[in-house]
């Protein structure tokens, strides 16, 4: 049986990669939303 530290830590895991994972997918949304604009700028 795991201890209440060890729970803690995965969950810390997890939320940190949850949180990785929100932050390149937004990431990728803005860069994405820039070169759109630039596209339909330079027309």
């Amino acid at each position: 049986m795991k201890s209440f530290q060890d729970l803690g830590f995965e969950a810390f895991q997890k939320s940190r990669l949850m949180m990785g994972y929100a932050f390149s997918l937004g990431l990728s949304f803005l860069i994405g939303a820039s070169i759109l604009k630039t596209i339909i700028l330079s027309q």
